[in-house]
């Protein structure tokens, strides 16, 4: 059954374009955040800038063995996601 908006994107020169599923695998950047995400949430913040610095703290404590690992996690997982295979 078509919507409003398919029958209006029909009707027009334009095409249609879903994307994909979203596959947190595919983006080494959701690991990384992971990572850096679990060092910064333990303890209590003073300030802003307390919050900015152990923010940052925790960017550059992530090793970049880690973040190595991550986009090589992501490029072993990148067929099986496009074939939809679980993962």
């Amino acid at each position: 059954m078509l919507t409003e908006v398919d029958k209006m994107i029909t009707s027009s020169e334009h095409k249609r374009a879903c994307l994909p599923p979203y596959c947190p695998d595919l983006n080494p950047i959701e690991l990384f955040c992971s990572v850096a995400r679990n060092k910064v949430k333990h303890g209590k913040f003073d300030d802003k800038e307390n919050l900015k610095s152990r923010i940052s703290d925790a960017c550059d404590a992530v090793p970049i063995r880690h973040i190595k690992g991550s986009i090589q996690h992501s490029l072993s997982h990148f067929e099986g996601c496009l074939n939809k295979v679980y993962i």
